[in-house]
This record gives structure tokens, C-alpha cells and sequence, in this order.
């Protein structure tokens, strides 16, 4: 499967967190998480089906797998913690 991410409008959700995210042209992610007070440095890659997102200059990077073109999940990791995560598209 070969989905492109850019432009494309998600919801995601782990045990703690629902919130949207939008995949931008140029590599930058656009949130609506409550926390995230530095905006402008939030980016993502995608390799195939493998798709990379970092928060915070890297300070948290999840890691997933697209399960279909509607679907991600994956697990994320930061220096406090590990969980796991899930994206369903939107538009």
C-alpha cells in the first residue's frame, strides 16, 4: 500500500490523549493536542507504510505502520515513556 499522507486530516488517540492532526506538504504537522505550546516544530516522514512522526524538536517520536489508507497505529516513545498510539483519517 502507497498512501500519501501529505494534506490529509487524522484523529488520534492513545489512553490518554483524542486530538486531530493534519500532514502538511512540506513536512510539518499541524496539531489541535492542548499541550503543544511550540507549534512550528512538529514534523513527519513517511517510508512506504512505515510513518515517522517527532514532537517537540524530537522530544517524543512515534513510529507506526499504515493498516489501511484510513488507519495508523504504532508505538511512540519519549524519555519518560512508552505507548502505543492510533490514526483514523478524516479527509
Amino acid at each position: 500500500m502507497n498512501f500519501a499522507l501529505q494534506e490529509t486530516l487524522w484523529t488520534y488517540s492513545d489512553s490518554d490523549w483524542t486530538y486531530q492532526v493534519r500532514f502538511e506538504k512540506n513536512g510539518m504537522l499541524v496539531t489541535s493536542h492542548p499541550n503543544d505550546t511550540s507549534k512550528d516544530n512538529d514534523t513527519w516522514e513517511q517510508h512506504g507504510e512505515e510513518v515517522i512522526l517527532k514532537f517537540n524538536d524530537g522530544f517524543s517520536t512515534y513510529t507506526g505502520k499504515m493498516i489501511s489508507s484510513n488507519v495508523i497505529e504504532g508505538t511512540a516513545k519519549s524519555k519518560y515513556a512508552t505507548w502505543k498510539w492510533r490514526m483514523e483519517r478524516i479527509e
